[in-house]
């Protein structure tokens, strides 16, 4: 099963502690989503939640990795952004989060 999940935003890996970001309004905001470690890595499945509803607009780029793209509004100040990891080897569904601050 995968060691770590994590998000990098604009080439910058997370912390786990910082789960706050400051975005601008009207920006297109890409988050990557990696699960690290884990054989195969074909099992891993990764999934985006964006206010608890399924994100579509995410792809897939690499067996353990996907790539969320949102258009900022307002509305989405305070929003939690979620990536689901699902995978054979795990009990339950692993997830890594960030809360956006739209600016």
């Amino acid at each position: 099963a995968p060691s770590a999940l994590y998000l990098v935003v604009e080439g910058r890996r997370l912390d786990p502690g910082n789960e706050f970001i400051p975005v601008k309004e009207k920006t297109a905001l890409e988050v990557d989503c990696v699960a690290e470690g884990g054989a195969p890595a074909g099992a891993a499945r990764l999934g985006w939640e964006l206010r608890g509803k399924a994100l579509v607009t995410a792809a897939s780029t690499g067996p353990a990795r996907s790539t969320a793209t949102i258009l900022l509004h307002r509305d989405h100040h305070n929003a939690t952004l979620v990536c689901l990891l699902t995978h054979p080897a795990l009990p339950a569904t692993a997830n890594a989060s960030i809360r956006l601050d739209v600016q």
